[in-house]
């Protein structure tokens, strides 16, 4: 990951915070009537989402451009995608903000733009937001010039800010102060960072690959391995099929074991450490099947909780090359259970596969009802999630003695990153230490299954997360 560019921080800094308008974190939301932005002809989920907002969003094309150069005004460029838990958040908080609304679409020209259906675009921006904060993510927040080349960029905004952090309003009206009265410190950002990008994206001279590189990519990884919990480097923690992809080969190769004597690791080693802990984790959903796309722990307990298509896909692949390497049963029903839940929660009648499941979905009380205001009544995680109530409500006392040890259940629940205070009581499914190598007997094992059929029923009486019916050829290819 790129350094930042110091320079790039003098526009968050050259005004004093007095200089920003105040604008309160009180301003309402957008009238139920619609009155269609450039985006209602769109075939993207995640464009029509925005379609009914009060900003005057544009698609990625030569109408937003050419406005931008005709009226001389920045572009604001958001990416996301429809299974983004930040993404409605931001939605929520500040593009249906009636207040900010205004201002982005007097002093911006504001494009969305769906990162599935345009990857290419995510891509080079991607690049630009790294740059220019040393991290990415979504939802992408970058400002461009009429000649669409980058020269600030963030990620999630709140809509206000305080006394530490900037929010949306204070960042928009900081940018629009100097595009009018400093032109030139945008246009020298905005030369550096394209210049940047277009060393960063030149082609390099390949090297072949032998037993050399072998050894260089695992003592790389090594120094990067979590020995205790699997993965590499620090929370959050991705699953990273291509790796695991290359562990699997190298584990394969004769010669391997030689290499990695460095290490003190095996790529086999690496390859079922990691994945053990990731199939008995709450990254990979217990009840249902299938991983959610990333964990916000190191132990991957706690999950991001979208599922994507391409997670599936490649993960199932990975959990078949272990098992061809070290055959394990575990291993084995996760792969069978990820693909049932596939076939039947992500394919369309005209068997193809949709792009993803969405990371939220409406609150549910102690006896299972939604919220009464679907829209606004949503949380991450709420469709996965179980009180301690909720589980008595089911379970019969011997099965909640046995679920509740089996998955660390809580009384005060299990999550323990909840900055925004969404999960309340709710536990989240993952194995116990303490019980993963610890057999369950006959009578143990129809009591846990009992006890997981009760609450898959229940579950599917829930508002399920929204489907994003996209059907992208790549990701219908991996599957």
């Amino acid at each position: 990951m790129s350094r930042p560019l110091p320079v790039v921080f003098l526009i968050l800094l050259v005004l004093p915070l007095s200089a920003w308008a105040n604008d309160g974190a009180g301003a309402g939301k957008t009238t139920a009537r619609c009155k269609a932005n450039h985006l209602a002809g769109e075939l993207s989920p995640y464009l029509q989402m925005h379609a009914c907002q009060p900003v005057d969003w544009y698609p990625w094309g030569e109408a937003a451009f050419a406005r931008a150069r005709r009226e001389h005004k920045p572009i604001f460029l958001s990416i996301g995608y429809a299974s983004c838990h930040w993404c409605h958040v931001m939605a929520r908080e500040s593009f249906e903000n009636p207040r900010i609304a205004r201002y982005l679409n007097a002093h911006f020209i504001a494009i969305k733009v769906d990162r599935e259906e345009r990857p290419d675009i995510d891509d080079l921006y991607m690049q630009a937001t790294q740059l220019i904060q040393g991290h990415g993510g979504w939802p992408m927040s970058v400002f461009l010039d009429e000649h669409l080349r980058p020269f600030y960029a963030g990620t999630y905004y709140p809509p206000f800010g305080d006394d530490n952090h900037a929010g949306l309003m204070e960042v928009l009206q900081k940018i629009a102060l100097l595009w009018q009265n400093d032109r030139q410190r945008i246009d020298d950002l905005a030369g550096r960072i394209t210049d940047l990008l277009r060393r960063q994206t030149q082609p390099s001279a390949s090297a072949s690959l032998d037993t050399a590189i072998a050894g260089k990519a695992m003592r790389m990884l090594r120094n990067r391995f979590d020995t205790e919990y699997g993965g590499f480097g620090q929370a959050p923690k991705f699953p990273q099929p291509g790796v695991f992809r290359l562990l699997a080969v190298l584990a394969r190769q004769p010669g391997t074991r030689q290499a990695s004597e460095v290490t003190g690791e095996t790529a086999l080693d690496m390859l079922r450490l990691t994945l053990r802990n990731i199939v008995h984790g709450g990254i990979y959903d217990q009840l249902g099947g299938g991983f959610h796309r990333y964990s916000v722990d190191a132990e991957w307990l706690q999950p991001h909780f979208e599922k994507m298509l391409y997670n599936q896909a490649l993960m199932v692949r990975a959990l078949v090359d272990l098992h061809a390497l070290d055959p394990d049963p575990l291993v084995a029903r996760r792969v069978v259970d990820t693909l049932d839940f596939v076939r039947r929660e992500m394919r369309t009648q005209e068997n193809g596969f949709i792009a993803s499941l969405s990371a939220e979905s409406p609150r549910v009380d102690d006896a299972g009802n939604a919220g009464a205001e679907r829209a606004h009544d949503m949380a991450e995680g709420a469709y996965y999630l179980w009180t301690v109530a909720q589980l008595k409500a089911l379970l019969d006392a011997d099965e909640l003695a046995l679920f509740t040890d089996y998955y660390s259940i809580e009384e005060d629940g299990n999550l323990y990153a909840d900055a925004r205070g969404e999960f309340g009581k709710g536990n989240v499914l993952y194995v116990a230490r303490w019980m993963r190598d610890k057999p369950l007997d006959a009578a143990q094992q129809k009591r846990l299954q009992s006890a997981r059929k009760k609450l898959l029923a229940a579950r599917r009486l829930r508002p399920a997360p929204a489907r994003d019916e996209k059907i992208l050829a790549a990701w219908n290819g991996m599957m």
